[in-house]
């Protein structure tokens, strides 16, 4: 196996449990472009006595060909493509973990296997990392301040083009609330709407972290605490919610979501968001009542396609007419070839995982639940 990114070394510790003894189809090679990271994660995984890890000093954009090729790729930095180096070190039948940035900050960890000469996702989860450094696959982010005191920023990332002296001001231009009547229960996950949104809207879609003040004083009304914010030269949209005043057939609670546009357009642009919301709520709605009518028991998202490197060797170009599915239907997968029964503290650190990821949602900081919870989906399905 091979692992970007090597941090600590524990998770390299963990897929080296998984992938089994030590011998030439139990060893995980991983890699960091930091020296310090290198030589701790070597410290603490001789202290536990793990011998089948190799930790690399290395750019993990370019993967590491002497131990090539693996049966597993795994890396646990965010890329905005993913970097041939990759592809060309993944063995036949082999499985691709990444996590990916979609568009605007909206991005997924995907698993990628080869069909039919292109790569293709089988598995999509919510995921919160941080980017590549500087150099192949690179995912640069820019922070615009959205007022003068520095307590709204707006986060954009490569690629994006944005007027930011345009949108310096535009918190403190006219509003326009828009609801967009569509609701959905108080836990339920709108990842998939966050998707769709980031996928349709030409801006994608994007983060607006707030500090407190910024929410006190008023200027900001109830931001939705997750990728939220919408862009088109002078306009600016977010996202909020409210309770809504009926609740479910079972009593829970339900909120609807709203779209506030600020600055000269707005509300062309408010409106424009809340359509996209309502057809993604149609969408959902025609899929359930499909899958009921089948006796299926997993509504299927719609198929999101995004340009992928194509599988074929190249120069280390990122840019192909390839293509790849993005947003399938999410699921379990086995992350190992010869995959070993989970040692009992590793579920019960799942589990305490996900106990963590439920508190930090039902405190409202869908941030944390989401990184959380996809360190813990991650961890299970290597067991798997």
């Amino acid at each position: 196996m091979l692992e970007l990114g090597a941090g600590t070394g524990y998770n390299a510790g963990l897929l080296a449990h998984l992938t089994g003894p030590t011998g030439p189809t139990g060893h995980v090679t991983t890699i960091d472009v930091d020296d310090d990271i290198v030589d701790g994660a070597r410290t603490a995984l001789a202290a536990v006595g793990i011998d089948n890890v190799t930790v690399i000093l290395g750019d993990g954009a370019l993967g590491h060909a002497d131990n090539a090729p693996y049966d597993r790729i795994i890396a646990t930095v965010s890329a905005h493509a993913v970097p041939h180096a990759w592809l060309d070190q993944l063995a036949p039948g082999g499985r691709l973990l990444t996590p990916l940035r979609l568009r605007g900050t909206v991005a997924r960890s995907i698993a990628f296997e080869p069909h039919d000469g292109a790569w293709r996702s089988v598995s999509s989860e919510m995921n919160t990392f941080m980017p590549l450094r500087q150099g192949i696959a690179d995912d640069p982010r820019r922070l615009v301040p959205l007022t003068r005191d520095g307590t709204v920023t707006l986060v954009t990332s490569g690629g994006q083009e944005i007027d930011a002296e345009a949108l310096s001001d535009v918190l403190h231009q006219p509003t326009t609330q828009v609801w967009t009547g569509p609701t959905f229960r108080g836990q339920e996950s709108a990842e998939w709407l966050g998707l769709w949104l980031a996928c349709t809207m030409p801006s994608g879609l994007n983060r607006m972290p707030a500090k407190p003040q910024a929410i006190e004083s008023g200027l900001l009304s109830a931001p939705y605490p997750s990728s939220t914010a919408c862009f088109d030269q002078t306009a600016l949209t977010s996202l909020t919610r409210r309770k809504a005043s009926h609740t479910a057939s079972d009593g829970a609670g339900l909120y609807e979501f709203g779209v506030i546009g600020h600055g000269p357009g707005g509300d062309t642009l408010a409106e424009q968001v809340a359509d996209a919301v309502r057809t993604w709520t149609a969408i959902t709605a025609a899929a359930r009542s499909s899958s009921r009518s089948s006796h299926s028991t997993t509504p299927r998202p719609p198929d999101v396609r995004a340009a992928s490197p194509s599988p074929t060797p190249s120069t280390g170009s990122s840019s192909s007419g390839a293509e790849m599915d993005v947003g399938l239907i999410a699921h379990r997968f086995p992350l190992v070839a010869r995959p070993r029964p989970a040692c009992p503290p590793l579920v019960e650190w799942i589990a305490q995982l996900r106990d963590m990821a439920h508190t930090a949602h039902t405190d409202g900081d869908r941030t944390l639940a989401a990184a959380v919870q996809n360190k813990a989906a991650l961890i299970a399905a290597t067991a798997a």
